[in-house]
């Protein structure tokens, strides 16, 4: 940001931008393990512009550090081991692959889907999204129907077909996709008590 005054007196500019104060912090501390496995978030903090950091940014901070090993990011979570390798893979598979459904928030869905389905079969799961991904264009679901999409993962996930064509076009008869604040748990609960 401060290249910017000087790219400012160079052009000789009569801009407001010379006259403003700008905030700047200094961290100081000693390396260690713990400040190298803090520092992108520290960076995040300092460097946010007062907008709150997403999800998908602290967990990105997380996985994409090495200094944070499997245990310290199962404890930071309150996950098991397990679902850490089994988050770090889903969300390797989501952007590799691009599936554009599950949006860009990689390590934030693989996060929602495992706490959400209990499962920790990175295959099972890998097949359930790749399924879903090649039918949801027909279902008329996008990125903003989270929830919807982890109700029929997890039907896939369960081996479930039945449960998940029931629910499927439940939504799609109803236009389901349009009801804002509908949670996974709540799309669940309604298919179980609809059960058409």
């Amino acid at each position: 940001r401060l290249n910017v005054i000087d790219d400012l007196l160079k052009d000789n500019s009569d801009s407001e931008l010379l006259d403003i104060v700008v905030p700047f912090s200094i961290l100081m501390q000693i390396k260690s393990d713990e400040a190298q496995q803090y520092e992108s978030a520290f960076f995040y903090l300092i460097n946010s512009k007062a907008e709150a950091l997403t999800s998908e940014e602290n967990l990105s901070a997380i996985f994409n550090n090495k200094s944070f090993s499997t245990a310290l990011k199962a404890d930071l979570l309150n996950m098991s081991d397990e679902q850490i390798g089994c988050i770090d893979s889903v969300a390797s598979f989501l952007e590799q692959s691009d599936l554009g459904i599950y949006g860009k928030s990689y390590f934030s869905f693989a996060l929602k889907l495992i706490r959400f389905t209990r499962n920790y079969s990175y295959k099972q799961l890998q097949k359930a999204i790749l399924y879903l991904s090649g039918e949801y264009e027909e279902l008329k679901i996008g990125v903003d129907s989270i929830e919807i999409i982890l109700v029929l993962l997890k039907y896939l996930v369960d081996n479930n077909k039945v449960d998940y064509r029931r629910f499927a076009k439940w939504v799609k008869s109803n236009d389901i996709v349009k009801v804002d604040v509908l949670k996974a748990y709540d799309s669940y609960v309604l298919a179980k008590i609809k059960g058409e």
